[in-house]
């Protein structure tokens, strides 16, 4: 990653815009809900630039790009709105995307991308309760249920949806 003389004040801003999203989850008494994809690849981006880690960044981009549009998705069905999730879901995601033009994805970010999400939807299911559904680790998102009747299929077609999805980029 190309060390440019703006990098640490914007990867300041991520760190920023991340932190001040997990005092208002913590606040809420949602601080699991900082365990989500998005939340934790804002991180990923903030720390993989601040240190230069540019797998990190990747990661944490590709996070967001699968992820944002869930989001959105989300909101539309009337999901929970917070203020703060523009902080991550654009300013952050925005940024990632910027540093992802400038120095390409790390070598193998979309593996690493499959990989740890797949990681991190298992340890979802061991550290967050069932209600949740962090990260769709527990079972098919309401609105798809129409859809899919069971959710080994729904898990393969978001498997493939991301993937798709992360080869592209």
């Amino acid at each position: 990653m190309q060390a440019r003389p703006r990098d640490f004040s914007l990867a300041l801003v991520c760190l920023s815009c991340w932190a001040v999203h997990a005092l208002v989850h913590r606040a809420r008494g949602s601080a699991v809900e900082l365990v989500w994809g998005c939340n934790l690849g804002a991180l990923f981006i903030a720390l993989g630039v601040l240190g230069r880690a540019r797998a990190l960044t990747s990661v944490g981009t590709f996070w967001l790009a699968a992820g944002t549009p869930l989001w959105l998705m989300d909101l539309a069905f009337g999901g929970q709105w917070l203020l703060t999730s523009l902080l991550t879901h654009g300013v952050v995601f925005s940024l990632g995307v910027r540093w992802q033009v400038l120095d390409g994805p790390a070598p193998g970010a979309a593996w690493r991308a499959l990989r740890g999400g797949a990681l991190l939807q298992q340890c979802s299911r061991w550290l967050t309760h069932w209600s949740l559904n962090v990260n769709v680790s527990w079972g098919i998102y309401p609105p798809m249920r129409r859809y899919f009747s069971h959710f080994s299929g729904y898990w393969i077609f978001a498997l493939v949806y991301i993937a798709e999805l992360y080869f592209a980029l």
